[in-house]
């Protein structure tokens, strides 16, 4: 069989079959052909060079048009059509393309070009929420139908879409192929390792319409955009409780059903989401990929080294509506609002204690359980916290990273250093709704509303002494174990409490961080500070309800009242 440059011999022969033909059903219907560009007396070429298109460089094939508008064979498929059926054009190979607007190499165009124009032609017929692509929309589908036709192998979890299976088979295997080439950290997917490298490059391609707010993923963008719209389309099927991103709500559908199918190889700790249990794994194996790039301190997770640049750049981007006080984190503006609202819509199933914040809840619950998940690799101390433990261990390793922009005091634990801010500000933004004292801190106006309340929920569990505040229960109980876990490095003296030995070692370093700011005299603890301006105020806070007696320290007063109680039995007596 004859080969002809471009083109198989099958290709050939369909292709004269095809002009073959042409020429006979124009002959029966007295039409003639008008060949472009061609003078009368030239007789017909037919050969194939005449047929494919001069300067074809992709070798596909097509037909020059018949210039003569009546020669109109029916029922005839254009030639360029089965031209492109028998020899398919390069471009539908897989071949990448240049956008010209934002210079990717782009397989797919037509998809990526709806990512700049906001094109979305398939629209959902029960939310009306529209996709650009119909391979999305089928997914989608599947959040309404609940149908989940791919089923995990390893542990039998069933998905609606099959990346999505492919993805969760990874957390069985380990397996992450893709490796950063700048920091070598390791993905097990590529669309993983492209979001990361633009932590490197600190590129940010999706930018909010509305504030100019540029992200890494579009994803994120989208969740944000429901910030400023107040959309959540997505409901709880158990508490219809709303959310603005479909991830959040399966989130929080676990927390009804208990559900944990993450499970830590070295302690088996149990978690809800895949990403949990890759950030706890961090904890056993020290890993921190994510440096500040001022002070380059080393983080587990992107998101906390995210925070931790606010402090440095002093950004607060979340405002209360209320009293526009300003805060880093929205979790942190919506806590405060609660104050203002008085709401606690999380609830302890044992005690049925009322919490504002579900993590506040959550670490009130392993009180309850008892549990300590978190060790101390120097003195094995447990930890229900993981912040707890790594606070206590900077009193092993004598770090403190934070410091006060005012006095340059420094603290191991950053909430330790903003509450010794406020001490500067004279900020006190909570308030005692019955005698109306204002307080630095929530808990130290909880702690106190107890005092009115007359409520000690916190109990010894050894001689039953009730307690309004965990923290007091805490130290009582080591008068009963008489653990003394904090040793002093110099004089060898052991303390209780942390807090204990840090005032101890002011009387070795002679350290006198507080001033009083009537005639300047410094005191190492605050509290001592506190006492001694009272003398400059007059302030005598507490009295005496039998003869009325006011004193300016309550270890004073409760001395007085004993000299009630000795004249009382020299009476009865």
């Amino acid at each position: 069989m004859i080969q002809y440059k471009g083109l198989s011999s099958t290709a050939i022969i369909i292709l004269l079959y095809i002009i073959i033909y042409s020429i006979i059903i124009a002959i029966h219907t007295s039409l003639y052909v008008d060949v472009a560009q061609t003078e009368q007396t030239e007789p017909l070429d037919l050969s194939i060079s005449k047929v494919k298109e001069e300067g074809n460089k992709s070798q596909g094939l097509s037909v020059k048009r018949v210039s003569d508008e009546r020669i109109k064979p029916r029922r005839l498929v254009p030639i360029d059509t089965l031209m492109e059926v028998i020899e398919p054009e390069k471009e539908s190979t897989g071949k990448k393309r240049r956008c010209d607007i934002c210079q990717k190499e782009i397989t797919h165009m037509k998809k990526h070009v709806m990512t700049h124009t906001g094109e979305k032609p398939y629209s959902c017929p029960v939310c009306k929420r529209n996709f650009t692509q119909s391979c999305h929309i089928k997914s989608h589908m599947m959040t309404h139908t609940g149908e989940k036709p791919y089923s995990c192998p390893v542990c039998k979890k069933n998905f609606g879409d099959l990346c999505n299976m492919k993805r969760h088979m990874t957390t069985h295997t380990g397996e992450k192929p893709y490796s950063c080439s700048i920091c070598k950290r390791n993905f097990t997917q590529s669309c993983h390792i492209k979001n990361h490298m633009m932590t490197h490059t600190g590129e940010k391609p999706y930018s909010c319409s509305i504030c100019k707010k540029n992200f890494i993923q579009s994803s994120s963008m989208i969740a944000h955009m429901v910030v400023h719209t107040g959309e959540k389309p997505y409901s709880c099927s158990i508490c219809k409780k709303n959310f603005g991103d479909l991830c959040n709500m399966k989130r929080h559908k676990k927390t009804h059903t208990g559900e944990k199918p993450y499970s830590c190889s070295v302690c088996k700790r149990n978690f809800t989401q895949s990403c949990h249990i890759k950030n706890h794994m961090m904890t056993h194996t020290g890993e921190k990929p994510h440096s500040c790039p001022l002070c380059k301190r080393n983080f587990t997770q992107f998101g906390d080294m995210k925070k931790h640049v606010m402090i440095h750049t002093g950004e607060k981007p979340y405002s209360c509506s209320i009293c526009k006080k300003n805060f880093i984190q929205s979790s942190s503006m919506k806590s405060h609002m609660m104050i203002h609202t008085s709401e606690k819509p999380h609830s302890c199933s044992i005690c049925k204690r009322n919490f504002g914040d579900l993590r506040n809840m959550k670490r009130h619950m392993t009180t309850h359980a008892g549990e300590k998940p978190y060790s101390c690799s120097i003195c094995k101390k447990n930890f229900t916290r993981s912040d707890s433990m790594k606070s206590h261990m900077m009193i092993h390793t004598s770090e403190k990273p934070h410091s006060c922009s005012i006095c340059k005091r420094n603290f191991g634990d950053l909430r330790n250093m903003k509450r010794h801010m406020t001490n500067h500000a004279g900020e006190k933004p909570y308030s005692c709704s019955i005698c109306k004292k204002n307080f630095t801190r929530s808990d130290s106006m909880k702690s106190h509303m107890m005092i009115h309340t007359g409520e000690k929920p916190y109990s010894c569990s050894i001689c039953k002494k009730n307690f309004g505040d965990l923290c007091n229960m805490k130290r009582h109980m080591t008068t009963h174990t008489g653990e003394k876990p904090y040793s002093c490095s110099i004089c060898k003296r052991n303390f209780t409490q942390s807090c204990h030995i840090k005032n101890h070692m002011m009387t070795h370093t002679g350290e006198k961080p507080h001033s009083c700011p009537v005639c300047k005299r410094n005191f190492t603890q605050f509290g001592d500070m506190k006492k001694h301006v009272m003398i400059h105020t007059g302030e005598k806070p507490y009295s005496c309800s039998i003869c009325g007696k006011s004193y300016t320290q309550k270890c004073t007063l409760q001395s007085h009242m004993v000299t009630h109680q000795m004249n009382n039995r020299l009476i009865t007596v």
